[in-house]
């Protein structure tokens, strides 16, 4: 959570943001098990709206990918994986499902009640961004066994289960403005374990629902947010992920998955196709995406405005024009672009000059002449986009030039006879970046500072664009920045 003060001087204006470095995920705690039961839902039907809530928030508004890791009836029941599934979800329920860390994390929400689950593991997945929903009151083992089996989980956030059943039951009001509690009037219980919350004074945690002093639903959320730059993929041309791509050289299969992986961070992601160009819209692709359980949509009249394209982990663009400082913006607010020329649109200098602005300020530029490179080519890299992809085909295109060889955010991952063919940008050097605009427009010809209690000032000049980047960020730390410019 950001706050945004704005102070006016004599001679210039300072603007001061306060925030958090980084996200932990989200946790929702609840008494008891019957809330989203069979029994849940028809005692009480604005359940759905709870469970709709939820999900809402573990995938920020995208279509989600969830692990039930519970045999317990109150999450595995009918109209709770009809609700999800009906919303665009992803809804699997495996009591055996591997519980590392690396397979957790590919999902976007773990549901869990009755049957132990590693703790350690618990903390570690919602300290990388992950979020959960945890059920006491289910009788496993009784009351005081049930909640010492996720002490250290909860006490690590600061909540506790009580060791004794709190004999709340029926369909309960609810009068909380707590977003979860959207459109809730009522939730139903049946005994279950009330939460406490350790340090009063904590602003971490929302007990969200209570009656006669006990809680029944809390909330962990940690308001830290993350300001690294998006990723950019460029591809000197189309014929790489079409269906003629795909057949000459099968590899293209792993290409577009490690893509996925990377624009989404390894979780199920939703990707916007703005363009007509055959070598995003053909069948091959499309499937290879969708299979892998990513949204693919392909609509090149979509709302290009910033706010639209947020809802996105990735665009991909292939010849027709896009507006480049939206696209700009886009990458530094954390969204993922892939690029393609070659495609003959115009023709190469124009193909050229269509995205020069939006290449050029991340430091890459095409040449305004094709380059005759065609057919299947070998792939020597070890990047991670190139992961068991030993050739690609293409068929004549612009090729890629990075425009400072000592700047370590770009890097041509694969060229052929000198000649860039696909380029990365990563900007894994700045780890806060944002851009400011004043009444509509971007605050050029001003300074940033970036101020950590105990910290070395930091400082930024902003670019024509409106935008600034700090290197260096104490993640642990709450931080301020203040922005400087000089009014004529």
């Amino acid at each position: 959570m950001k706050k945004l003060f704005v102070f006016f001087m004599f001679n210039y204006f300072l603007l001061i943001f306060v925030g958090y470095a980084f996200s932990d995920g989200i946790i929702i705690v609840c008494h008891d098990e019957y809330i989203i039961s069979d029994s849940g839902f028809s005692s009480a039907p604005s359940t759905k709206n709870f469970v709709l809530n939820i999900t809402k928030s573990f995938a920020k508004g995208k279509k989600g990918n969830f692990l039930v890791y519970s045999s317990d009836f109150g999450l595995v029941q009918k109209t709770l994986a009809k609700t999800i599934t009906e919303a665009g979800h992803n809804w699997i329920v495996n009591n055996n499902e591997d519980f590392s860390l690396s397979n957790l994390k590919q999902y976007d929400g773990i549901f869990l009640a009755g049957g132990a689950a590693d703790n350690s593991t618990l903390i570690d997945y919602v300290q990388a961004g992950g979020n959960i929903f945890l059920e006491g009151g289910t009788g496993d083992g009784g009351a005081t066994q049930e909640a010492r089996r996720w002490k250290k989980f909860l006490n690590h956030f600061g909540l506790e289960f009580q060791e004794r059943y709190n004999g709340v039951g029926g369909t309960l009001p609810v009068e909380s403005d707590h977003e979860l509690m959207k459109n809730v009037e009522s939730l139903y219980y049946n005994n279950g374990n009330s939460i406490l919350k350790l340090n009063p004074s904590d602003k971490k945690i929302q007990i969200i629902h209570t009656y006669n002093d006990k809680g029944l639903i809390a909330v962990y959320e940690n308001p830290k947010e993350t300001f690294y730059d998006g990723m950019i993929v460029v591809n000197h041309d189309e014929y790489t992920l079409s269906d003629i791509g795909f057949r000459r050289a099968p590899d293209a299969k792993s290409f577009i998955k490690n893509i996925a992986n990377c624009f989404t961070r390894e979780k199920k992601g939703s990707f916007l196709v703005y363009s007509n160009d055959f070598g995003l819209t053909q069948k091959t692709l499309a499937h290879t995406i969708s299979e892998a359980g990513h949204d693919w949509k392909i609509n090149y009249d979509e709302n290009f405005s910033l706010s639209n394209l947020q809802k996105y982990d990735g665009i991909f663009l292939a010849g027709g024009s896009a507006d480049n400082i939206t696209l700009i913006k886009y990458v530094k607010s954390g969204g993922n672009v892939y690029l393609e020329a070659g495609t003959g649109d115009g023709g190469a200098q124009a193909e050229a000059n269509r995205w020069k602005t939006f290449l050029n300020y991340f430091g890459l530029e095409f040449k305004e002449n094709y380059n005759g490179i065609g057919g299947v080519i070998p792939v020597e890299s070890n990047h991670e986009l190139m992961k068991n992809v030993k050739n690609l085909y293409y068929n004549n295109g612009n090729s890629i030039i990075k425009l400072n060889p000592q700047d370590n955010r770009s890097k041509i991952i694969h060229s052929y006879r000198n000649q860039g063919l696909i380029a990365v940008y990563r900007n894994s050097q700045s780890m806060l970046t944002g851009c400011v605009q004043l009444i509509g427009q971007p605050l050029d010809t001003a300074k940033a500072m970036l101020i950590q209690s105990g910290e070395i000032h930091q400082n930024s000049i902003i670019d024509n664009l409106g935008c600034y980047s700090f290197d260096k960020v104490n993640l642990e730390k709450s931080f301020t920045i203040i922005i400087r410019k000089n009014i004529k």
